[in-house]
């Protein structure tokens, strides 16, 4: 099975196929026997990457990760050799996903704010988008010859929208046109005046990500294959990565940049306008009205008045007594308040609103997939800054629910903001079953490091669903227990307030983060997922968007 990597014109491919000890016949002279080191052979057109396939460290994510490597360091065309990278235990399937993944990660471009190469999704409110439409040629000029004069195939286009009568929008070569003719790419002939195509319109728009673009030209690569099985796969890898590299466009940006304000626009910008996507943005005023104590206790000290973002989707109309309640944090950055985190620890605190875009992007998943079940999405999103008016540290707070918090820790922050929203999507919006997304805690970084993602529950049923999620997904967790001794600390931690933020002690950290919105959520099934060490990577200082492919498969499982 082949599975071709296409980001140029040409029409020249490159095989790339894995090569053991075990495949002497295969076995050049020439080929470097170093694990996963490539050796190109031109004369056949093949680049060999030798492995030790019975590594133990020879897996999902092995392949995936050579792949977002590949995608960033490879410009030319490509036919992957699927076949050979499977093994016993590695199925076809699962190496067409690490593959795809892989290339549609590692190739998404990164933000830069460098002099005179402004790519930033967020710099004027204009994002690029690539957008499939249906055009009428209204001028084709050839423009590119050689030396004899001979036709080299690149040509001047001009045409007109045919779909949008309304707008009658026309284009030419400079806004951006790609391809024509997808289903024939290789083999194109000139396009013929009068005559209507598929084209691929590739350029910026005002106010959010165009969500009309043609979903296999996200990013600078092709995915083909002649497999439908495969191309099942592809589909789905395509509408998952879109997902995380828009989490991932959110959670880059700098913190002088996305402030909530800004936050909440950018997720009205992409779904606002869609019919089965219902968006709620709630200013200060109106959390002030809803009472939500503990997330205005946040952002106190924040010159930048807070929001909170709805997202709505009902795929069964026909029962909305069950609903699935999604919550994000979403702190734009996290000072840690009047308990100011040292220096070396502000470092990658605009990752702190990690949560908020992960369960917003996921609704990306909702569109595309249209499975029959209702979702509620809450961001909860502010800056825990340091001001005249932040709150001290001691200070008692009622949340919206009507329970008191002492804040014995202002940068125990998370979990107050969550509060509110858990309170919110039950009250409001009547959820069923809970889950919470958040850089919560230093303690699940110190117990599972960046690879890891910490999940607390208080229903097995629950937890078996999202653990066939993961299974999909492929992305890493273990779980981690909440006890009711967990509790017990919270509340002995005050005397004046109904809880306190945190315990007296520095053990279970995580399950005590936990354990506080447990105490919001009641008896209905929860989950939390602490992205602390897993939402970013130190060493690139780039976010990785993890747990939003988890959500769209689980969605997925979730329908009846």
């Amino acid at each position: 099975m082949i599975i071709s990597i296409v980001q140029k014109k040409s029409k020249e491919f490159l095989t790339l196929r894995t090569v053991t000890e075990a495949n002497e016949e295969e076995l050049h002279s020439l080929i470097d026997k170093k694990n996963w080191k490539t050796t190109l052979i031109s004369e056949e057109k093949t680049c060999y990457l030798y492995l030790n396939k019975e590594d133990g460290d020879y897996n999902f994510h092995s392949i995936y990760n050579f792949f977002v490597s590949f995608a960033g360091n490879s410009e030319r065309n490509w036919n992957v050799d699927i076949q050979s990278f499977a093994t016993k235990n590695l199925s076809e399937e699962a190496v067409i996903q690490a593959v795809s993944e892989g290339i549609l990660f590692g190739s998404h471009q990164i933000i830069d704010y460098k002099q005179k190469k402004l790519h930033s999704c967020f710099e004027n409110d204009c994002h690029e988008f690539t957008e499939k439409i249906q055009a009428k040629v209204m001028s084709c000029e050839l423009v590119h010859k050689d030396k004899d004069e001979k036709p080299k195939g690149s040509y001047e286009i001009k045409i007109k929208d045919t779909e949008n009568e309304k707008s009658k929008k026309s284009y030419n070569n400079k806004d951006g046109i790609l391809y024509y003719g997808l289903e024939s790419y290789g083999k194109r002939k000139e396009p013929e005046k009068g005559k209507t195509y598929d084209f691929c319109i590739h350029g910026k728009s005002k106010g959010g990500y165009r969500l009309t673009r043609d979903w296999r030209l996200i990013t600078n690569y092709y995915l083909i294959t002649k497999n439908k099985q495969a191309q099942a796969i592809l589909d789905n890898s395509l509408i998952k990565i879109e997902a995380v590299n828009w989490t991932r466009d959110l959670q880059d940006e700098p913190p002088n940049k996305l402030h909530a304000k800004e936050f909440a626009e950018a997720i009205k910008g992409n779904f606002g306008k869609l019919k089965n996507i219902e968006v709620v943005i709630l200013d200060k005023e109106q959390i002030e009205k809803k009472k939500m104590g503990l997330l205005l206790a946040v952002n106190a000290g924040s010159h930048h008045e807070p929001r909170v973002v709805i997202l709505r989707y009902f795929g069964d109309k026909k029962n909305k007594k069950d609903i699935l309640g999604l919550v994000g944090k979403g702190i734009t950055f996290d000072s840690g308040g009047y308990d100011l985190k040292p220096s070396q620890y502000l470092q990658g605190m605009k990752f702190d609103m990690s949560g908020a875009a992960v369960v917003c992007a996921s609704f990306l998943g909702l569109i595309q997939k249209n499975p029959n079940i209702n979702v509620v999405a809450i961001a909860c999103l502010t800056e825990n800054a340091i001001g005249g008016h932040a709150t001290l540290t001691e200070t008692v707070v009622k949340s919206m629910n009507g329970k008191t918090v002492e804040v014995n820790n202002t940068d125990a922050e998370g979990r107050l903001v969550l509060a509110d929203g858990i309170t919110y999507v039950i009250r409001e919006e009547k959820a069923t079953k809970i889950i919470t997304v958040a850089t919560l805690t230093g303690a699940v970084v110190a117990s599972l490091g960046e690879n890891l993602t910490g999940i607390l529950t208080n229903n097995r049923k629950f937890y078996r669903e999202l653990r066939q999620a993961f299974a999909k997904s492929q992305e890493r967790y273990w779980e981690l227990p909440i006890i009711p001794e967990n509790t017990k600390a919270l509340k002995e931690n005050t005397s004046i307030a109904d809880i306190s933020n945190i315990s007296n002690s520095r053990y279970m950290g995580a399950s005590n983060g936990a354990a506080f919105l447990q105490e919001f959520v009641g008896k209905l099934p929860f989950i939390h997922c602490d992205i602390a060490g897993t939402a970013n990577k130190t060493k690139t200082k780039r976010g990785t968007g993890v747990m939003t492919k988890t959500l769209i498969d689980l969605f997925q499982i979730l329908q009846k």
